[in-house]
């Protein structure tokens, strides 16, 4: 698997993941 493409896919899942744990502390503060 091209080194770049897997760059690319594991910054995309780590900001997903990044988002969804940020809205879940936002959802658990409120």
């Amino acid at each position: 698997m091209n080194s770049h493409l897997k760059q690319i896919l594991n910054r995309r899942y780590f900001l997903q993941g990044a988002a969804a744990s940020g809205i879940a502390l936002l959802v658990v503060a409120n």
